[in-house]
């Protein structure tokens, strides 16, 4: 594409949509890295802590959907449209704000061997049928 076209702000390298929607480095002030370590499993939590923060609209919706309810960082990258490291980035900039917390459940690990052990059992009693032959 020639230089010309590309100072032209209304040419074809310019577009309506590149100009409304701001870079993924805004969400995260330049940040790259999260500060806490959040695996796509990792349930969080909103807590009550009034206005003291200043929030965009996606921040704001991470709060909102983790309201009441704790929820995994994969579902909250989903619900807010936003790429999961980015979502890791702006969630861990919230951990460290105290507006959301991790939930942790000691006993996470017991229900977790009893879950596989059921699925383990109900596999084994499932009905297996020879394969039609060819």
């Amino acid at each position: 594409m020639p230089a010309s076209e590309m100072t032209d702000f209304n040419g074809p390298a310019w577009t309506s949509e590149d100009a409304e929607v701001p870079g993924l480095y805004v969400l995260t002030g330049g940040q790259s890295v999260p500060t806490h370590r959040l695996e796509v499993q990792t349930m969080l939590v909103a807590e009550d802590i009034g206005s003291v923060i200043t929030l965009g609209p996606e921040t704001q919706r991470a709060i909102e959907v983790c309201r009441g309810q704790p929820t995994s960082v994969a579902e909250i990258a989903a619900l807010i449209e936003v790429p999961l490291q980015i979502t890791k980035v702006v969630l861990s900039q919230l951990i460290d704000a105290g507006a959301l917390t991790r939930v942790v459940s000691g006993s996470s690990a017991p229900a977790a061997t009893s879950v596989m052990e059921a699925v383990l059992e109900g596999l084994r009693n499932l009905p297996v049928e020879p394969a039609a032959a060819r």
